[in-house]
């Protein structure tokens, strides 16, 4: 009973950990995936729970616990994005029974390196993609990555409801219980409507966000083996209006950045590390996305950004950067300058002159003009337990723990400090579908 007090003691402080808040403004944000992006520069706040609430919450979880288990399945897979969804239909096809639960209230979309998870998801993306195709996927439409992420977790929920997936939200995993052995055997829940209560499964697979090391470390010190990486992936272009997550693409499609001053800062392709950090030395810490009717007709998505109301248009520079409050005569120069690089195919401003860029195909010259003010935005964590090629989750000996499998943000796969552009898809389907699979196998055994 000692040891069970302890855990449930970790338990409780996780979930306090789990379930805090950030308060951006009047923005509450409860998650970093899926929900819209803390504003880069902004504080988080962290509201721990007195003493006697965390008391009486573990004479509640000990009560569930002493209890029959009220759901008993072959997997409980924990988190609703791409990852889960690809465990779930995969170990639905496997023959398993599946118990999907999600902390939120609906179905959302957004979602250290090793050689073997390299080889891995080298082996299997292939696979994974004409298994995406085989439930319906169209992944040969021109989309972004945001739109290619809607669509693939369209297509996967659809999958999951068809196969009889036992899907839960405003269910939050608490715990993941494990036998004498160390084998999984159930996890306890908290469910909106019904509280506390386990459910008896042979394995599960955490496909969640990730979770900050150092913090879980000074809850438990045990804990902080089990973290590799846990950190936030900035974002350079959230808009500042409506705290919209505007796409790299309308950068690729020859949109550039300048500041207050009309300038241009920097090149527009870095790496979003270098162009967040650009973006936050410039006055105010907000810059603004200049294109032209060229770059909106390439892109849909810019009409739903004007549908939306975050962007300005004007039918001169000058114009625009007066209702912006920029300096109207800088920029129609910066935009002027821009234009001959074009014509060059080389950016003297911010690339080596030997380094053409191939983006660069488009003079802004157009009838209307266009602005987005934007600054960088939190919208993906990086890292998380260590994984090996089956999906596995290690321990601190690099032992897999039987019956404990990860995927999404939440494991450490492939994404590190600066993930490459258009990986995260293979990746948390790759790395789903693996973890589906391997699970119904293990729960056969």
């Amino acid at each position: 009973m000692k040891k069970l007090k302890t855990a449930l003691y970790v338990a409780a402080a996780l979930a306090a950990l789990s379930t805090s808040s950030a308060v951006v403004g009047s923005e509450s944000l409860t998650g970093l995936q899926g929900e819209r992006a803390q504003s880069y520069g902004s504080q988080w706040q962290h509201h721990e729970p007195a003493i006697v609430a965390l008391e009486q919450d573990l004479k509640v979880r000990e009560n569930a616990l002493s209890k029959a288990p009220q759901s008993k399945t072959n997997i409980v897979v924990i988190g609703s994005g791409s990852a889960g969804f690809s465990a779930a239909v995969s170990a639905r096809d496997a023959g398993a029974q599946v118990i999907m639960i999600d902390k939120k209230h609906v179905v959302e979309a957004n979602d250290a390196v090793e050689a073997k998870l390299v080889e891995a998801l080298a082996d299997q993306s292939s696979n994974s993609a004409h298994w995406l195709a085989s439930l319906g996927a169209d992944l040969n439409q021109h989309m972004d990555d945001a739109g290619v992420c809607a669509h693939v977790m369209k297509v996967l929920h659809q999958n999951a409801l068809e196969r009889g997936v036992d899907l839960r939200m405003d269910t939050r995993g608490v715990e993941v219980l494990k036998d004498e052995d160390g084998r999984v055997r159930g996890v306890l829940v908290n469910e909106k409507n019904r509280g506390y209560y386990w459910i008896e499964t042979d394995a599960v697979v955490l496909a969640d966000e990730a979770k900050d090391g150092d913090a879980l470390a000074k809850l438990d010190p045990k804990l902080k083996h089990l973290i590799a990486t846990s950190h936030p992936e900035v974002h350079p272009t959230l808009s500042v209006q409506g705290g919209v997550m505007v796409t790299e693409a309308i950068r690729g499609s020859g949109a550039i950045l300048v500041n207050r001053e009309g300038k241009r800062f920097v090149n527009e392709l870095a790496t979003r590390d270098k162009a967040a950090a650009a973006i936050l030395e410039q006055s105010g810490g907000s810059v603004f996305l200049v294109f032209d009717d060229s770059v909106r007709r390439s892109l849909k998505k810019i009409d739903n950004y004007i549908d939306l109301g975050v962007v300005s248009t004007e039918s001169s520079l000058q114009a625009l950067g007066a209702s912006l409050g920029i300096d109207g005569k800088a920029l129609q120069q910066s935009v002027a300058l821009y234009n001959r690089h074009v014509g060059k195919g080389i950016d003297l401003e911010f690339d080596r002159l030997e380094d053409r860029r191939p983006d660069m195909t488009k003079t802004l010259k157009g009838k209307h003009f266009y602005a987005i003010e934007v600054s960088p935005g939190v919208h993906h964590t990086v890292g998380g337990v260590s994984i090996d090629a089956k999906a596995e989750i290690l321990n601190a000996k690099t032992e897999t723990i039987p019956g404990l499998y990860g995927a999404s943000e939440l494991a450490a796969s492939l994404q590190n400090d600066q993930r490459p552009e258009g990986s995260l898809t293979a990746d948390v389907v790759t790395f789903g579908k693996l973890a589906g699979e391997h699970a119904a196998a293990y729960s056969r055994l």
